[in-house]
């Protein structure tokens, strides 16, 4: 699996606006998820910042490119760790629970042990027209290895 990173200077305060502009981006037609947020929870009601750009693939058989908004929301139920959201026009969130979604992420990851996905709360939103899917995971299989303990997994193609 690739490891890339995206780096962010903003500020972080908690700011309706920054959530209805993210809002605004991913639009009417888009769809949007967020890691650690309580189950039914459709979109954010304050944001830290937020940022959108173009998700290309290099290589292989893939073109084209999908609009893709990440935003980090406030201080999740913990207190301690801050909640993530991951939008853009034109993708779906398909009507899978999250021990489906669990199945699915470990189908697209045939070298990772289906254990470590025991404990985890995973969701996820798909592009149909690019074939990709983007996964968003928080428990176990993500502490220590993401920012606030939230996991992000993007599948091309």
């Amino acid at each position: 699996v690739n490891n890339y990173s995206v780096n962010v200077t903003a500020s972080r305060e908690a700011s309706s606006g920054v959530a209805e502009w993210f809002d605004g981006q991913v639009g009417s037609d888009g769809t949007m998820i967020g890691a650690g947020v309580n189950q039914g929870t459709t979109s954010p009601g304050e944001l830290n910042f937020a940022f959108c750009g173009e998700l290309a693939a290099h290589g292989g058989t893939l073109s084209g490119s999908m609009p893709l908004c990440l935003g980090q929301g406030s201080n999740h139920d913990d207190g301690e760790s801050n909640n993530w959201w991951v939008g853009g026009t034109g993708w779906q969130t398909p009507h899978v629970d999250s021990d489906a979604a669990v199945e699915m992420l470990a189908a697209a990851i045939p070298e990772a042990d289906p254990e470590m996905f025991l404990g985890t709360e995973v969701r996820m939103m798909i592009h149909p027209e690019h074939a990709t899917a983007v996964f968003v995971l928080s428990g176990t299989a993500a502490l220590g290895v993401a920012v606030d303990g939230f996991g992000f997994v993007i599948g091309l193609g």
